[in-house]
């Protein structure tokens, strides 16, 4: 099975418990790996480790979507504008941040409205770069070589690069992605 393949669950976010317990996460990133827009406005994506998330959507795109309650793993998930930036601040550049995310109800102008509230519990295990094998270190020093000579790498041929013997073989795709957003910060 191709790398491509390997989809790691959905969690969706709203599924926290409304001013109940807290969901725990081990972030795997220093801040969202990807962005976009869609209709409804930028989105943000972020790798994280989950204990026993109430649950969890497994399945690609196209795929037929499963369920799997009481999750133990690794998820991607979908923070807001506002979370987003939060979980940035507290992560401080860190890969290996824990975090406590909690969903709260709370009065607003017109009614009530749902709001994320997220703490720290304990800081990364060190600067993204720190932690890189020797193969992502060579493909990061090369590819910032060449954006110093001028010349611009679109996150598809980081991607492919990655993928070359010279770099050990041995970087996913996912991990070529979460390099490239380091590489462009």
């Amino acid at each position: 099975m191709s790398e491509e393949k390997q989809i790691n669950p959905k969690l969706s976010l709203g599924d926290i418990e409304i001013n109940g317990a807290p969901l725990k996460i081990k972030l795997d990133c220093a801040e969202a790996v990807k962005e976009g827009q869609s209709k409804f406005g930028t989105w943000y994506m972020w790798f994280g480790l989950v204990e026993n998330a109430p649950k969890v959507m497994a399945g690609g795109k196209g795929e037929p979507q499963t369920e799997i309650k009481n999750y133990t793993g690794k998820v991607i998930f979908f923070p807001s504008a506002l979370l987003n930036t939060e979980l940035k601040k507290l992560s401080n550049g860190k890969v290996g941040a824990v975090v406590n995310i909690y969903q709260k109800v709370e009065k607003g102008k017109k009614g009530l409205i749902t709001k994320y509230k997220v703490e720290k519990l304990s800081d990364g295990e060190g600067q993204a770069e720190d932690s890189l094998a020797p193969g992502e270190s060579k493909l990061l020093n090369d590819a910032k070589s060449m954006m110093r000579q001028g010349m611009k790498l679109s996150e598809m041929e980081f991607i492919k690069a990655s993928q070359e013997a010279v770099y050990g073989g041995q970087i996913s795709s996912i991990r070529a992605k979460e390099l490239y957003s380091f590489l462009t910060r």
